[in-house]
């Protein structure tokens, strides 16, 4: 019973999966060395998204160095050679007591569109990461520090194969100072300006890092399957279904739809109409992994999510 249950429960996920051809994409091979594949339509009234950066610790006098894949400093060289981000980072001396670093980061709009933003991100409950490194390295929300201080958001990967989604519930400050002014997750989600990814090291040590793709959470699964479709008409930031602890929101619609809710052994446990600005009701559910479907004339979206 047991082995029949994993195996329809693995067929009805590669079959919703199967249907998907979007989802909430910032970065793939497929995009190259730029963010939201042209995607991003909301940001601040811009079109385009941004570019991959390398960045040191340089600008406090240090000497760390950092390699992008096939050796030409080109993001989109390295990234159509191997399928992926290949990165190899040197940590130089250590500057006035504090660690060397180096990483790698993007803003949500490029500097040809006119640059920082912010940009609110608080619609998703997190990111998806799919990468491979041999040091634990820092995510990190981005922001403008000289009006919100330098004490950004960030959670630490661990070494080796990850492929996860990571819940901004377990991002943590990197410091907290009378020089930093407070401020929430929440808060922090609504003006992030990008994502740095950091590793702090030892002098002298390095560190080899390969990033294969980087989504909204529960979007993206580790096979390379999309988990969920989103309005075009809308930024790749902002899913057509949206996921607070108590409840979902649809939006987007330009016509009545039915949303269907469904265990990970197929059972229908909610059903009801939406429209262009629906709210659904978590309540009361078992935590646990669901497939939601939204379906209506010339749609058909189905995402993961995750009641906790």
């Amino acid at each position: 019973m047991k082995k029949s249950f994993i195996q329809f429960a693995i067929l009805l996920f590669l079959a919703i999966c199967a249907e998907n051809v979007s989802a909430g994409i910032i970065w793939s091979a497929d995009t190259h060395g730029s963010i939201g594949s042209g995607q991003i339509t909301q940001l601040d009234g811009y079109s385009d998204g941004g570019w991959w950066y390398s960045y040191t610790d340089s600008s406090l006098g240090g000497n760390s160095t950092i390699s992008i894949g096939n050796g030409s400093g080109e993001f989109s060289d390295s990234i159509d050679a191997h399928g992926s981000l290949q990165l190899t980072m040197k940590m130089g001396d250590t500057i006035n007591g504090h660690a060397p670093f180096a990483g790698i980061g993007f803003p949500w709009i490029s500097d040809d569109a006119g640059g920082v933003g912010p940009y609110d991100v608080s619609a998703v409950t997190g990111f998806f990461i799919k990468a491979n490194n041999d040091r634990p390295i820092k995510v990190m929300l981005d922001w403008d520090t000289t009006t919100i201080g330098s004490a950004r958001y960030y959670v630490q990967l661990p070494k080796g194969d990850f492929c996860r989604d990571m819940l901004f519930s377990t991002f943590k400050r990197t410091i907290n100072d009378t020089l930093d002014p407070p401020i929430t997750i929440v808060q922090a989600l609504k003006v992030t300006t990008g994502i740095r990814f950091e590793w702090d090291g030892t002098a002298g040590d390095s560190a080899s890092w390969t990033i294969n793709a980087f989504t909204t959470a529960g979007s993206y699964s580790c096979d390379g399957l999309f988990l969920g479709a989103v309005n075009p008409s809308l930024s790749t930031l902002a899913p057509l279904i949206t996921q607070s602890p108590s409840e979902l929101r649809i939006t987007g619609l330009s016509a009545p739809a039915q949303l269907t809710l469904r265990n990970l052994r197929g059972a229908r446990v909610l059903a009801q109409p939406v429209n262009a600005n629906s709210t659904v009701s978590l309540r009361g559910l078992p935590k646990g992994v669901y497939l939601v479907q939204v379906q209506g004339e010339g749609l058909q979206v189905r995402q993961r999510i995750m009641v906790q």
